[in-house]
Parts: structure tokens; sequence; C-alpha cells
């Protein structure tokens, strides 16, 4: 039979301070701080239609379904009564105090209501009748809150 051997000076490897095991990281030269999501563009108010309209950054392409004579017939007359009814809800805010949050939703919907104008000059009258929904719903909210 075969049994294990003891270590020979088991006292001295006793008395022998253990070694240091924790790895040594340099810091880095400067502290980075890591967000949850990026800031927030800050604008002054003045920003144009062009920038927020993406397809002006995009070079003005953009790629519109076929309709029908009767489906683009229906989308324009839908389009010209959403936008009618986001002005209409719009000029119910006139000569008030707005809050932020209802400044905020004027200055969206008055963003959509161009962009679908834009789209309407250009034809695209599927992406006109989105917007002009868009800012339809905007303007609604805009008025339940005054």
């Amino acid at each position: 039979m075969v049994r294990p051997r003891p270590p020979v000076n088991i006292a001295s490897m006793a008395a022998e301070p253990a070694p240091d095991l924790e790895p040594v990281i340099p810091l880095p030269p400067h502290l980075i701080l890591a967000r949850g999501a990026p800031p927030r563009p800050r604008t002054n108010g003045t920003a144009g239609a062009a920038d927020a309209d993406p397809e002006s950054r995009a070079g003005g392409f953009s790629i519109a379904p076929q309709l029908t004579p009767a489906e683009s017939t229906a989308a324009q007359q839908q389009t010209d009564q959403n936008l009618r009814a986001a002005e209409a809800n719009l000029g119910r805010s006139k000569g008030r105090a707005l809050s932020p949050t209802q400044s905020d939703l004027v200055q969206k919907s008055r963003s959509f209501l161009r962009q679908a104008r834009k789209a309407a000059r250009e034809g695209d009258w599927v992406r006109a009748r989105n917007l002009a929904v868009k800012a339809q719903l905007l303007s609604e909210e805009l008025v339940r809150t005054l």
C-alpha cells in the first residue's frame, strides 16, 4: 500500500506569511463617468423645419408608396381634415400662459404640421396624412390640458 508523505517541515510553513494575491490595478488618469443615456441636444427654440425634418438631412430622397387615385383622394381629404383640426386646437392656446409641457406640445404639433404640409407639396400623401394625424393628436392632448 502507498501512503502519502506529510511535508518534512510543517512548522516552518505555518510561520510564513500568506502571499498577497490582490491584483494591482492602476487608476485611470482621469475619471470616466458613465451615463444611462446620451445628453439631449440643447436648442434655443430657433431650430427651423429643416432641422426637424429628417428627410432634409438625408438629401430629400423618400420612398412613397404608390396609391390609386381613390386612395390618394381619400388621403388628401384626411390630411386636410386633420390639419384643420390641429390648427383649430392650436388656436385655442393662443394668448394663454402655457406650462413647459404645454409649450412642448405646441412646438411638436407645429413641427408635424410643417412636415405634413411639405409632404403634401411633394405629393407624398401617406406621409402627409401620418404627420397630420400626429399633429392632431398632440394638439388634442394640448386642449385637454388647457
